[in-house]
């Protein structure tokens, strides 16, 4: 009996063998290590591919020139190089060469582009009815490109000289908000010379024919059924 109950003891034993403590740290230490490996792992194809994304959408834009005469002048040089890396919700991004003096262009996070051309020509829509609105403490006009189905808008600065043009077809509000950047780097270094006159207002110039009098009863009748607005113009 005593014999039986000993060779009992001795499989339970054989079944259960005891592992150093020394083997159970090791083990641990190389689990451990494994999953710190796995985490920085897939970290780092996390953040690989987010380098990658961003690289794409803020990619260098592409700006053909314009006839912008004023350009290449040191108050040009000056707005483009004070441009801020943020303006609202787009970033500062490099122009493909070959550049065109004068030039700064920003991307929002889809990647849609806004450009700033410094020292082009005002407008011929900048007229004494117009009403710009100011942003960042200068005074912007806005103006819609009417043939072009993506939205394109343009703001040109019309309250100094040389005039800057911001150009997007991003959606209007993010295009005002940075504006006002932009707007504040326009103002502090515009140059000396005085802002763009506005035009007269169409047909303002034209010779009336001193045979009939505005007052007369056709000028009278024609005015009277004008309608009141036309569009957004009272």
């Amino acid at each position: 009996m005593t014999f039986s109950g000993a060779g009992g003891s001795s499989n339970n034993h054989s079944a259960h063998p005891q592992v150093p403590a020394g083997s159970q740290r090791t083990l641990r230490t190389a689990i451990i290590a494994a999953l710190v490996i796995a985490v920085l792992f897939v970290g780092g194809v996390i953040l690989g591919a987010r380098m990658l994304v961003t690289k794409q959408v803020y990619s260098p834009v592409s700006v053909s020139p314009v006839d912008a005469p004023e350009a290449s002048s040191p108050t040009c040089s000056d707005v483009v190089g004070a441009l801020t890396p943020q303006a609202g919700r787009f970033t500062k991004v490099p122009v493909q060469q070959p550049e065109p003096p004068g030039v700064g262009a920003y991307r929002n996070a889809q990647g849609t582009e806004l450009t700033v051309r410094c020292g082009v020509y005002p407008p011929n829509q900048y007229t004494v009815l117009s009403q710009p609105q100011e942003s960042g403490g200068t005074k912007w006009l806005e103006l819609k490109d009417a043939v072009d189905a993506t939205g394109l808008r343009t703001w040109y600065a019309v309250s100094s000289s040389p005039v800057v043009a911001v150009t997007s077809t991003a959606d209007r509000q993010s295009v005002i908000e940075a504006l006002t950047p932009i707007g504040e780097t326009v103002k502090q270094h515009h140059g000396s010379a005085p802002a763009p006159t506005p035009k007269p207002y169409p047909l303002s110039t034209v010779a009336l024919d001193p045979a009939h009098s505005t007052a007369g009863p056709a000028c009278n009748r024609f005015t009277a059924k004008l309608p009141r607005s036309i569009a957004n113009h009272d």
